[in-house]
């Protein structure tokens, strides 16, 4: 909201966010030398990855968690995290969270775990050039991701082929039916993956400049921007940023949930948790909080045939 005040915009000579006419742009994007730590994880064939949606999230927004709780009803769901728990602590396969880490802030290497990551932002789903690093680490690790965005996104992302649109579904079961398409077929699997074994040069231009921007050190930039000044590319902290659009339609409907409207105007935590029966007493009982309702269970969709590794997850139909 402050940014939004001419007066304390003024008071800096520079902002450094994610919009590229910032003075100094910081995208969201990973940089080349975790890409390259991150490859085995890439690499993670098909077949030994759990068929379902992963999500954490410490903000538990309840328009985002009750269009991933539409989701839960037609493909398994695995909420990992806060937000709308759907698996007992202790179980398999939460149990992959605790699998060692390269970085001790690391998710990649359990998350990598899993087919599919849902990628929604915390806030406004159409804000030009707000993409963050929830899609750009589900690539990095191979996870595809389900997001959402700005019209201009591809711009910033490797390819239409690499993520799943969720404005291009009328209905969670037509979702659902491409996810298992996905998941049953190395073919479509490896359509998804083929941006990563393409030379850089010919992904989107922005793309590679986002990549370029996090892997360069930061100081840099910032030494040319204090000798050289305000240009047409770099606005100075007392402009305008740029307004996201607060609504947005999603399986053909207009978003808005108990007087929300879009992903930007959000209620926190302990309300929404609440909303969604999230803390562990309501998901033991499986019993229902609010008008929402709690995540439905991935055993809903999927049977375990054995407790070694991620090949024992088969889909029930």
């Amino acid at each position: 909201p402050e940014m939004r005040d001419d007066a304390f915009r003024k008071s800096f000579d520079y902002v450094a966010n994610y919009e590229r006419t910032s003075g100094l742009w910081f995208p969201f994007a990973v940089p080349v030398f975790e890409m390259k730590e991150d490859f085995p994880l890439f690499t993670i064939p098909r077949k030994e990855r759990i068929p379902g949606i992963a999500w954490l999230a410490r903000d538990c927004l309840s328009n985002r968690a009750e269009t991933l709780k539409k989701i839960s009803d037609e493909y398994p769901v695995f909420s990992v995290g806060h937000c709308a728990r759907n698996v007992n602590s202790n179980s398999f396969p939460e149990s992959v969270m605790e699998i060692p880490r390269r970085r001790d802030t690391s998710f990649q290497e359990p998350l990598s775990n899993f087919m599919f990551y849902f990628a929604v932002e915390n806030v406004g789903v159409s804000c030009p050039e707000y993409v963050t690093e929830k899609i750009y680490y589900a690539l990095s690790r191979g996870s595809i991701p389900i997001y959402i965005g700005w019209e201009g996104v591809n711009e910033l992302l490797p390819g239409r082929d690499s993520w799943i649109d969720l404005r291009n579904y009328a209905t969670p079961q037509q979702l659902a039916k491409r996810l298992r398409e996905i998941a049953e077929s190395d073919e479509e699997w490896d359509k998804m993956h083929k941006w990563r074994y393409e030379n850089p040069k010919t992904w989107p231009k922005l793309f590679q400049k986002a990549i370029r921007q996090q892997t360069e050190d930061s100081k840099s930039a910032l030494c040319a921007l204090l000798q050289n000044g305000e240009s047409d590319k770099r606005r100075k902290a007392g402009k305008e940023p740029k307004q996201c659009e607060r609504r947005t339609k999603i399986f053909g409907k207009d978003l808005k949930i108990e007087g929300q409207e879009g992903f930007g105007a959000f209620k926190r935590d302990d309300i929404d948790e609440a909303h969604l029966g999230t803390n562990s007493a309501d998901l033991l009982s499986n019993k229902d909080v609010g008008g929402a309702g709690q995540m439905h269970s991935w055993e809903k969709h999927l049977k375990k045939t054995c407790n070694t590794d991620n090949s024992c997850f088969k889909f029930i139909n």
